[in-house]
């Protein structure tokens, strides 16, 4: 209810392909969404929170020692000149003068040194929470794929309950066929793969899994007129890989710069 009192849920600034809309809690949007709504603070608190961290881990059964929490992306406030950049992102292009372009080009490059330098002597694997609040639309769907690479921990928190299941939306999780092989593909052929659950959206529903060479799931196609929103995130990697992909045959690139 906060999310559509307070947001503009039509506009063309935060709209994804595949009616998908998408809002980065990396993103100006998003950060004066939260100073404007109690009930938004207290939830991305508590999943920032060092204990909703910790849960994940125990959940999924995975030991802390080679992990290390840490923040780049996400600010509490930004400066004008970030300002100024993210707002830039999402203008198109052709919109865009010469000098300006050039300018947002030196801040991304700037951006990109600082966050090497700040993890190169890290040893241990840095995790930030990075996740964003979406709308799903008629026509949603999502092929049979493991997430990206630099996601390690990933999690879907859905936030409406559909008065009718059949109207799509599902969360459907699956396993290759073939369990011999050596190298795994990153988005195998549904025909390669058998369908092990299939889990409904509800509201308040979290689902965690470990983002493995084999964490295959994918989304039925949205039939109805409800929309579904819902949390979708990660502890992404930052400076080293994602130690549970080893086997896998190709690499995902995580999208860095939509967060900068």
């Amino acid at each position: 209810e906060d999310a559509q009192k307070i947001l503009n849920l039509n506009s063309e600034n935060e709209v994804l392909s595949n009616n998908r809309q998408l809002i980065s809690s990396t993103s100006i949007t998003y950060n004066n969404f939260l100073a404007n709504s109690q009930n938004w603070s207290k939830l991305h608190e508590k999943l920032y929170s060092y204990n909703f961290y910790t849960e994940c881990l125990k959940n999924l059964n995975i030991g802390q020692n080679e992990f290390e929490l840490s923040s780049f992306f996400f600010k509490n406030k930004f400066t004008d000149n970030e300002k100024k950049y993210k707002k830039l992102i999402n203008k198109k292009f052709s919109y865009i003068k010469t000098a300006t372009l050039i300018k947002l080009i030196l801040f991304r490059i700037y951006n990109q040194i600082l966050f090497k330098i700040k993890f190169f002597l890290k040893r241990k694997i840095n995790l930030e929470l990075i996740y964003d609040f979406s709308i799903s639309r008629k026509g949603y769907k999502r092929e049979i794929h493991r997430d990206s690479d630099s996601r390690v921990i990933v999690f879907l928190l859905y936030l409406n309950t559909f008065e009718n299941n059949i109207d799509g939306g599902s969360l459907n999780l699956h396993e290759i066929k073939n369990k011999n092989l050596n190298f795994i593909p990153p988005q195998p052929n549904a025909n390669d793969c058998n369908l092990i659950q299939s889990i409904n959206p509800k509201a308040g529903r979290l689902v965690l899994f470990l983002n493995s060479a084999d964490a295959f799931h994918s989304v039925s196609e949205m039939v109805g007129n409800e929309e579904r929103f819902f949390l979708y995130g990660s502890f992404t990697a930052l400076n080293k890989k994602n130690p549970y992909l080893a086997n896998s045959s190709k690499g995902l690139d995580t999208d860095f710069f939509f967060h900068h």
